[in-house]
């Protein structure tokens, strides 16, 4: 028989000091009493002050907690899940993840860290994460790459779960390189496409992570080549997985190109062809523009404006003039994007609430003036890109959870930035990016375009009258 609840020093300790009535210092994750004791410190959750069953011992991310704007402009908090009730049990932990830290880890992810990879504006169904959460029991090394992810995402810095995540890291790399070493995979399995997802979202928190990012979406697009859509016969859960990841490569892939000139898993045809039989759902338009009408999981927008906006990257990654065949490429891409850029207009204009998709239409406007074989003839075109993106700035309403939207337009935009007080909006508003996301290509980001604006070019073939297009030659190079 359950006893009495304890008469409390204090209403916000944790639940091992609540049970022994002892004063607790509330340090997370481990009060000093526990530690000095060696018990087990667990914290409860923010509607269940006395519930002692196992569960995470962290409070949920403020991303979770904090209202987030949804497609109407009200909160969505209800939205998010509990799925506590539907998690395995800590004797189902595969191993080597065995510990309670491990539990715990695995379970802030599930409860606090998941519901954040989706967007807040997407269909209710998109919240049902349960398929991914019964996957990482049976594939340690998904189970190693959720733990990490949680590590590195802790509320609060700590360092014995950092090297514990990190560890965790270090397992699901070598599990997986010593599995493809052996042929143990087919490649298509739905752990695998997973774990590498995992993977690349652990790296885009380290500060030096561009690299190793790549790596992962570039395997990715490997694993998406050698797979098939899911019948639509299948669970909504499985669906819901396999669309997320699929939204999730694209985003990434094609936003990262920005950042990393050696990627580019779009430009295959196989890899292309194949990830468009997954966009066949009525429930999502392929002419939907950036804006809060959207419902999917992870874009904002259509699949189609993402290729054209990796389409549009990789032609403007030259450093010459365009050749005959590129030209015809890039009238037709130009063409493309007239027909978007209205879309995009007359959303924002009938919402008046986001303005990420205007802030596109600059960025792409920027990449195909510099392409432009006319731009000698023309005079003031990314001055009025940078003073109609200083104006709106401002107005941006800012998602922590996918920093790469944000990242893209401001990157490119703040490049061609040459004034002091042009710059500085530009780097106040990545640095609140960094604030708000904690992740590590946000940093970089800002320090690539920190770089740009101090480095002096070469004036190349353009001559001296054009200093807002060095800098964006010189992002553009990458080097």
């Amino acid at each position: 028989m359950m006893g009495s609840v304890a008469r409390l020093r204090t209403r916000t300790g944790c639940l091992e000091c609540r049970r022994r009535r002892k004063k607790c210092d509330e340090k997370r994750p481990l009060c000093a009493g526990c530690s000095r004791n060696g018990l087990r410190c667990t914290w409860p959750s923010e509607y269940q002050p006395i519930d002692r069953r196992r569960r995470c011992p962290w409070p949920a991310s403020p991303s979770t907690t904090s209202p987030s704007p949804s497609c109407n402009g009200t909160s969505t908090q209800s939205r998010t899940p509990d799925v506590s009730a539907s998690l395995p049990p800590f004797s189902a932990m595969p191993p080597p993840f065995r510990l309670e830290e491990h539990f715990n880890l695995y379970c802030y992810f599930a409860n606090s860290l998941l519901p954040t990879l989706v967007r807040q504006c997407s269909l209710p169904k998109y919240s049902d994460q349960t398929y991914i959460l019964n996957l990482a029991v049976q594939f340690p090394p998904l189970m190693g790459a959720m733990i990490a992810v949680a590590a590195v995402r802790l509320p609060r810095h700590d360092e014995s779960y950092l090297h514990l995540g990190l560890k965790c890291y270090h397992f699901s790399i070598q599990n997986l390189r010593e599995g493809l070493a052996s042929d143990k995979y087919k490649g298509n399995e739905d752990y695998l496409l997973a774990t590498t997802i995992l993977l690349c979202i652990w790296e885009n928190c380290q500060p030096d992570g561009i690299p190793n990012t790549s790596h992962h979406v570039v395997a990715a697009g490997n694993l998406l080549r050698l797979r098939c859509p899911k019948p639509r016969s299948s669970s909504q859960s499985a669906l819901v997985f396999e669309r997320t990841c699929v939204e999730s490569f694209i985003y990434h892939s094609s936003l990262l190109m920005l950042f990393d000139r050696s990627l580019d898993p779009l430009a295959d045809p196989q890899v292309l062809e194949n990830i468009q039989r997954y966009f066949v759902d009525p429930d999502h338009p392929d002419d939907a523009g950036p804006g809060w009408t959207n419902t999917q999981p992870i874009l904002d927008a259509s699949y189609k404006f993402f290729l054209l906006t990796a389409n549009i990257t990789r032609l403007s990654r030259h450093n010459r003039p365009l050749d005959e065949v590129e030209l015809s490429l890039y009238y037709r891409l130009q063409s493309d994007f007239h027909r978007w850029e209205q879309t995009i207009r007359k959303t924002a204009n009938d919402q008046d609430k986001d303005r990420t998709g205007l802030l596109y239409t600059l960025a792409i406007r920027a990449l195909l003036l510099k392409m432009d074989p006319h731009l000698h003839e023309i005079s003031g075109g990314f001055e009025s890109l940078l003073h109609e993106s200083l104006e709106i700035i401002p107005f941006l309403n800012i998602d922590p959870n996918f920093v790469y939207y944000y990242l893209w337009p401001l990157i490119v935009l703040g490049s061609i930035a040459v004034n002091p007080w042009d710059r500085n909006p530009f780097r106040e508003i990545i640095s609140l990016l960094i604030i708000k996301g904690r992740e590590g290509i946000a940093c970089w980001a800002l320090k690539r375009l920190e770089t740009v604006w101090t480095t002096e070019y070469e004036y190349a073939y353009w001559g001296p009258s054009h200093p807002m297009l060095r800098g964006l030659k010189r992002l553009l190079e990458n080097d």
